[in-house]
Parts: structure tokens; sequence; C-alpha cells
């Protein structure tokens, strides 16, 4: 809605011009995040989202929404998907998209902040392979798996689901609260075996 968009400085676009004409269907403007706001169009295929501006290398969208502590804390693929994890009352935060590299920083300002931290990326074979990345370097994150049954699913663009808000159009509450104690039951039933 209007109003979750507005708690994250989010923007849907009336108009908006540049060198190249642009097609005819809703954008997203986020920001200005200081010097920084980004420009998503969803349904362009070749390019859905551009920055203006320097994108800091400290870049955390959300950490202004997330309270001094939470007990459980999301690290999604991108901005849509901290709004959408907002919406349904989690505490979440993305680095702007799945390929986009944590450093050690980033990682110990949100461990300082959380007793638990979840990766929740698309099951797509980049959102795969990304959050495994992070998991070897980061062990303690737990990794939440969405179903592939969601792939069997179309989203707005006529493409497979693989995203949380993809996740959320097909699935309630509960069923995300499974994969999230399925993360971390997970996680422990390793750490048991080794």
């Amino acid at each position: 809605t209007e109003t979750d968009l507005q708690k994250f400085d989010i923007s849907s676009l009336k108009a908006y011009e540049g060198l190249k004409s642009s097609l005819n269907y809703f954008i997203f403007f986020y920001g200005p995040f200081g010097s920084l706001a980004k420009i998503n169009k969803p349904q362009d295929t070749s390019s859905r989202f551009f920055y203006l501006g320097t994108k800091s290398i400290e870049y955390i969208f959300g950490l202004k929404l997330l309270p001094p502590f939470v007990n459980d804390l999301i690290i999604a693929a991108g901005e849509k998907d901290v709004v959408n994890l907002h919406k349904h009352g989690y505490s979440a935060v993305s680095f702007s998209s799945e390929t986009a590299t944590i450093s050690d920083k980033q990682m110990s300002l949100l461990k300082a902040r959380s007793n638990n931290i979840y990766l929740c990326y698309d099951i797509d074979d980049a959102g795969k392979s990304n959050a495994q990345k992070i998991k070897s370097t980061y062990p303690f994150v737990h990794i939440i798996t969405l179903p592939e049954d969601l792939k069997k699913k179309s989203d707005f663009r006529g493409k497979p689901c693989a995203d949380v808000a993809d996740y959320f159009r097909c699935y309630n509450k509960e069923d995300f609260e499974k994969l999230i104690d399925e993360a971390k039951f997970y996680d422990i039933q390793i750490s048991n075996s080794t």
C-alpha cells in the first residue's frame, strides 16, 4: 500500500523522463537515501532497475526501520522483498540485490542487533548460489528455503515465481513460520552431527 511504501521512502512514480524512450508501465522510486535513489521498473525485461547517484559501500536497505534489537532478522534478496516481509510483521533488510557482497562490517552490525539472522533469497539458480556463498562465509546465518512448488506459479510478468513477495501471494504467514523453523532446525541437526 501507499502507507507501506512511505515507511521506506518509496514512491510510485506517475511519470519519469530519460534520454531513452520509456515503456508505459509502473515504476517505483526508492529514496532519496542521502545521495542515492533507485528506480525499479518491474515489467521491464532489459533493465529492471538502475541507480541515480552513488551507492554507499555500506548500503543496507531497511536498517532505519529496524528496532535497536530484534530476535529474528531476515536478509532478503532486494528492497521489494524487505517491504513485503515488513508488511507481514518481520524485521528485514537487504543489500540492494542478492548478488551484492556483504562486508564483515555490515554483518557485524546486523549480528549485534539480532539473536538470529536468516537469509531469504530467490529460489532461482543465482539466489541459491549466492545464499550458499554467504552461508560459507557466515555459518551462523540460517537459510530460509522457499518451496520449489512456487516455481510452478507465474508472477505478473508470466515468469515463474521465485521470491518471498511471490511466496506471500501464494502462501500465508503460518507457512512462512514453518520455513523459518526448518531453517533453524536444519542447522541444529548439522551442528549436532559434526
